[in-house]
């Protein structure tokens, strides 16, 4: 069952240029997505990229083929518990042989204030922590920072104000 279909038409002098993206529904937890160009002139597909994944309450899989098959994207996260959730991803490109890949986790302090932790590292063992926490309701504190061996860390305040 198709949830929504976008289409863009461009008139280029001689060439027209149809681009359309349609997401499917959920069906039992499938996802699916497709990013597509098509000139219509030559009649060539111009741009074509392709999105799988799963999703249920406490686990999702996502991935992505781009760029023609050059690049491959994949993601997986799972909650363990009520407190605690763990995430990871991978990135691969056939032109240069790189894989970039992520793993974090997040764990809740206190369910009842909404103070938690969060803490990822990546393949360029860059880690990178913050707490998050509620000083009053609709008002959030964000604490973070990257550290990366000898580097000089990078640290960073948030506010986020909800009306």
């Amino acid at each position: 069952m198709l949830k929504n279909l976008k289409m863009k038409v461009r008139f280029l002098g001689r060439c027209v240029g149809v681009a359309f993206w349609s997401v499917r529904s959920r069906h039992i937890g499938y996802l699916g997505g497709l990013d597509m160009k098509v000139d219509s002139t030559s009649r060539s597909i111009q741009r074509l990229n392709l999105a799988i994944g799963y999703q249920v309450q406490d686990f999702a899989f996502h991935g992505l083929i781009s760029s023609w098959g050059k690049c491959f994207a994949a993601s997986v996260s799972q909650r363990l518990t009520d407190r605690m959730e763990l995430a990871g991803s991978v990135s691969w490109s056939r032109d240069t042989d790189h894989v970039a890949w992520s793993v974090g986790s997040k764990y809740v302090l206190d369910e009842e204030n909404k103070h938690f932790v969060k803490a990822k590292l990546d393949h360029l063992t860059r880690m990178s922590l913050s707490l998050t926490t509620y000083l009053t309701k609709g008002f959030q504190f964000t604490l973070c920072g990257m550290f990366n061996g000898p580097e000089l860390p990078q640290l960073g305040l948030g506010f986020e104000l909800e009306c």
